[in-house]
């Protein structure tokens, strides 16, 4: 006959209940670190979201794209002009432009919202001249002894030595036509090629 203590079985019983309620306490402070103390591990969760906001203010507070002197295509009564920028205004979205013909002593000022200024090349710097534009594309370029950009065709694009400073072969609108009846094909700096902001 087999003898029980119930003594000892009862505080065996005791122990292997407080050792299964301690695993299953160590086990939820591990999922609560899980789900929440790895993305906040040595605050890194809030300094992530800090950082965030901080790239967004950056973002909001970088200056107005086009600096004081540059050269752009403003649109003034109804065509886009060569003019210099004179200010900028971040209340109005607003340029301040001057006719930039250097022949003009005195040249005329006009107020065009930033929607309708575009950035131009810059002659000598070739990173300025941005992507290259496919035959067929529609373009604003610097009509030849004007200062105003006219609507365009691109027919074909001139390579030069080393490939980067090259000629489009362009047909304005409205320009003469050859004998055959096809207007004809001017060659155009790139530096003086922009893509619209509609389609022209």
């Amino acid at each position: 006959h087999l003898e029980v203590n119930e003594q000892q079985v009862l505080h065996q019983f005791v122990d292997y209940c407080k050792a299964t309620e301690n695993m299953e306490d160590s086990e939820g402070r591990d999922s609560e670190s899980g789900m929440y103390g790895s993305g906040n591990s040595n605050g890194h969760k809030g300094d992530s979201n800090g950082s965030m906001r901080e790239d967004f203010r950056r973002k909001k507070s970088k200056p107005h794209p086009f600096p004081v002197g540059d050269k752009v295509a403003a649109k003034i009564g109804g065509e886009f002009m060569l003019t210099r920028i004179i200010k900028y205004s971040k209340r109005k979205k607003q340029y301040k432009v001057e006719d930039a013909d250097e022949l003009t002593e005195d040249p005329a000022k006009y107020d065009v919202q930033q929607d309708y200024v575009i950035a131009i090349p810059k002659p000598g710097e070739p990173e300025t001249l941005g992507r290259e534009y496919p035959r067929g594309a529609r373009v604003l370029a610097l009509f030849p002894g004007t200062s105003t950009f006219y609507a365009a065709t691109v027919a074909k694009k001139i390579e030069k030595p080393r490939g980067k400073i090259f000629e489009y072969g362009l047909r304005f609108d409205d320009d003469e036509k050859d004998a055959s009846g096809e207007v004809r094909i001017k060659k155009i700096s790139a530096y003086e090629v922009v893509a619209p902001p509609l389609d022209v």
